[in-house]
C-alpha cells in the first residue's frame, strides 16, 4: 500500500502506534507525544487513517506521527495493526507500544475517579469486573503484535510521562527494575513478578541488640551475610534474576517487579534487597521497602 502511494521520503518517518485497555494511560501518552510534537491519529476509520497517514508521510514538514488504539474490538484493532504494518519501510520506523495494566488497579482507578468503563456505556448489564474481562481477552490476543509492553500499574501519571519522555530520547526500550523488600505477615505484593522467600535464613529479629534497627543498618546486612546459606543463597538468586533480566529487555519489556519477603520486612530482607542494588549489572533500578513505607517498622 504504502509502495504504491509514498514512492520516496526524504528524511526518516516515525509512526508509534499505542494500544491499550480502557483505563491503563493512553491519555497521559496521547498528551506526551502531542506535547513532543507528534501528530495523534485517534480510533480513526481505516480509510481516513490511511488518507491521513499518506499526506503525512509524503509532507516535510511532520516527520513524527502517533496512532492511538483501543482494545474494545478486537476485529478492528487487528485490521488496523495489519493496515499500518504495511507501511513497514527502510525509511518508516514503526514502534508498536501496548500498554497493559492489572484488573485490580483498572478497578481502583474506575473507582477513585468515578469513571464509567466505556464498555458500560455501550451496555449497561455489564459489571466493572466483565468489562475489565472483555478488554483483557483481546488485549492478550494482540500481544504478538507489541514491539513493546509496558505496565503501567505501579506508574503514576508523571512516572509514564518520564517513562515515555526517556523511551523516545534513546529510541529504544529502558527496563525499570523495582526491587522491594516485603512481610509475608502483611501480606504478598500483588504486582509482582518474581518473589523470593528469605524466612528461612537467621532472623536478626531475635538478637536483641539487632531488632529495632533494619536491614538498611550496617550492623544488621553484615550480621544477615554472616552466614554461609545467606550467601549461597543470594548467589542464585542474583543469578536468576540477572538471567530473566536479561531475557525481559529482549522481549521488550518495560517493567519488572522482584519482589524480596521476610516475616516483617525489616531485616533479612531488606539486605537482600540493598544487596542486589548494589551487585546487579543493570541501571535504572529502583529499591522500595514496602514496609518501611506503611510505617510497621
Amino acid at each position: 500500500m504504502y509502495s504504491k502511494k509514498c514512492q520516496k521520503v526524504g528524511r526518516m518517518k516515525k509512526i508509534y502506534i499505542v494500544i491499550g485497555m480502557s483505563g491503563s494511560g493512553k491519555t497521559t501518552v496521547m498528551k506526551t507525544l502531542s506535547d513532543e510534537g507528534y501528530v495523534i491519529l485517534e480510533n480513526l476509520s481505516e480509510n481516513s487513517l490511511e488518507n491521513i497517514l499518506s499526506f503525512l508521510i509524503k509532507s516535510d514538514e511532520n516527520k513524527k506521527i502517533a496512532v492511538i488504539l483501543n482494545v474494545r474490538d478486537k476485529d478492528d484493532t487487528l485490521k488496523t495493526l495489519d493496515f499500518i504494518n504495511e507501511y513497514d519501510q527502510a525509511d518508516i520506523e514503526i514502534k508498536r507500544i501496548l500498554l497493559n495494566t492489572s484488573d485490580q488497579v483498572l478497578i481502583n482507578r474506575y473507582q477513585e475517579f468515578r469513571k464509567i468503563h466505556p464498555l458500560i456505556k455501550e451496555n449497561q448489564t455489564l459489571s466493572l469486573e466483565q468489562a475489565i474481562s472483555i478488554e483483557r481477552n483481546i488485549a492478550e490476543q494482540i500481544e504478538f503484535y507489541a514491539d513493546f509492553i509496558v505496565d503501567t500499574s505501579e506508574l503514576s501519571t508523571t512516572d509514564l510521562n518520564s517513562w515515555l519522555i526517556n523511551f523516545l530520547e534513546k529510541n529504544q526500550t529502558r527496563l525499570t527494575i523495582n526491587l522491594s523488600s516485603f512481610g509475608f505477615k502483611y501480606g504478598i505484593p500483588r504486582d509482582s513478578d518474581m518473589i523470593f522467600d528469605v524466612r528461612f535464613l537467621v532472623n536478626p529479629f531475635y538478637q536483641e541488640e539487632l531488632r529495632m534497627k533494619s536491614g538498611l543498618d550496617q550492623i544488621v546486612y553484615d550480621y544477615v551475610f554472616s552466614f554461609d546459606k545467606a550467601n549461597e543463597f543470594f548467589d542464585k538468586i542474583k543469578q536468576l534474576i540477572k538471567s530473566s533480566i536479561e531475557g525481559y529487555i529482549q522481549e521488550g519489556r518495560m517493567l519488572v517487579n522482584i519482589s524480596i519477603g521476610c516475616t516483617g520486612g525489616k531485616h533479612r530482607s531488606v539486605s537482600f534487597v540493598q544487596r542486589l542494588k548494589k551487585e546487579l549489572p543493570f541501571d535504572n533500578i529502583q529499591v522500595k521497602h514496602i514496609e518501611n513505607n506503611r510505617g510497621t517498622w
